[in-house]
């Protein structure tokens, strides 16, 4: 078929002012959209495309604008010897009059089956018009990329017309979960970005990469979702992919070494609860996370818990609370057995650990208000492993 099947543009806008014109235009009388967010084009696609117009010509008009102001740089650049795809070279005869709209497979499929001329629809359209128009006509593809998809909605959002992602979701018949979900992909870092363009992983791993704050951690996740079996496919399904990032990268908030309700502790940072990088911050986008508090910033993570550990040393020192490290240490702690509250203690026992003999009224108390100041002296030990400081006293005394 000659003409572009999914093409809503030209054949169902409503006429405006006097309504558009309609004619053969030269293929070199027009130059592309700079905000057409589709960025990709299938050349092999494209070139049956080329073909079948070859046989039969184009069915379907494509959509223009007059060739705004701002945009007569590109006669000049058109103009030139070498050609600059995809802006088509032209004589002084066939000056460049059109800016397209919609219709750029046509387009495109015309120069290379050497066709001089297309039907157009010409309509005076202003650069917010425009750019609705590409993305309801062009997104609604099913051969757009994600990435392009997301770079379209922002844009419509950009544009200065008010449209928030609940208006993107309404104007192009999607939901709102479906939308904000592509948004979330323009905070991949470049590097992820290529591995989705190229197919180096699919957008289901993609979005939840899109989910982690840092750089870093996102191409350290990557390289974990692009690992192949021997037979080629990938190594891990997205579910066993989620269920490690929730192990490496989204870090437990309730095993957190450090208050997680203080406010500065580490400068300008809030409590955690109140953060943005928190699963339970993003319902919509952690949909299929189990627990609203999980951190996804294991940088901020470990600062508080340097900081917090930092404050403890500086503590333990004031009050001369003895400091157990390295060697000593490692004899302590239980690099592979684990309590409730860490790994396990050799001789020592954590202040926040709880006793159910002792319970009172029903309720469990922790050590640290059960011995009160009362009890023996306690030490801090660094564990050797995480270099978390554990408060702990010694289990005999």
């Amino acid at each position: 078929m000659a003409a572009d099947q999914h093409d809503q543009a030209t054949a169902a806008i409503p006429l405006s002012g006097a309504g558009p014109r309609m004619f053969m235009a030269p293929v070199a009388s027009i130059v592309t959209s700079l905000t057409n967010p589709r960025k990709t084009f299938d050349q092999a696609k494209l070139r049956e495309l080329a073909d079948s117009i070859a046989a039969s010509g184009v069915h379907q008009p494509i959509l223009v604008r007059p060739l705004p102001p701002e945009r007569l740089a590109d006669t000049s650049r058109a103009r030139s010897a070498v050609p600059v795809w995809p802006i088509a070279t032209t004589r002084k005869a066939e000056p460049i009059e059109y800016e397209l709209v919609a219709g750029e497979r046509r387009w495109r499929a015309c120069q290379l089956a050497g066709v001089a001329e297309i039907p157009v629809m010409v309509r005076h359209l202003n650069d917010e018009q425009v750019l609705e128009i590409q993305i309801v006509e062009n997104l609604q593809r099913e051969d757009v990329s994600p990435l392009e998809e997301a770079e379209g909605y922002g844009a419509l959002m950009r544009q200065g017309s008010g449209m928030d992602a609940d208006a993107v979701a309404a104007k192009i018949g999607k939901s709102r979960s479906y939308v904000y979900a592509r948004l979330k992909l323009l905070d991949l870092c470049q590097t992820v970005r290529d591995a989705l363009a190229t197919g180096e992983i699919d957008n289901s791993r993609a979005l939840r990469i899109a989910r982690i704050p840092v750089e870093k951690a996102q191409i350290t996740a990557l390289k974990e979702a692009s690992r192949r079996s021997h037979r080629g496919d990938f190594a891990m399904g997205v579910r066993e992919f989620e269920g490690w990032l929730q192990r490496n990268v989204m870090l437990k908030l309730e095993d957190a070494p450090f208050p997680i309700a203080v406010v500065g502790l580490v400068p300008g940072v809030g409590a955690c609860g109140d953060c943005p990088k928190r699963t339970g911050a993003e319902p919509e986008l952690f949909a299929d996370v189990d627990s609203p508090d999980l951190c996804t910033d294991p940088a901020c993570h470990s600062a508080k818990a340097h900081a917090h550990a930092e404050a403890l040393r500086a503590s333990a020192e004031a009050k001369g609370m003895r400091i157990i490290e390295g060697k000593e240490a490692k004899e302590i702690v239980c690099q592979h057995s684990y309590d409730g509250y860490g790994r396990s203690l050799q001789g020592y026992t954590r202040l926040e650990a709880t006793r159910a003999d002792l319970a009172q009224d029903g309720k469990r108390v922790p050590l640290r208000e059960l011995l009160g100041d009362k009890g023996p002296k306690p030490v801090l030990i660094e564990d050797p492993y995480s270099k978390e400081l554990i408060e702990a006293v010694p289990t005999d005394e």
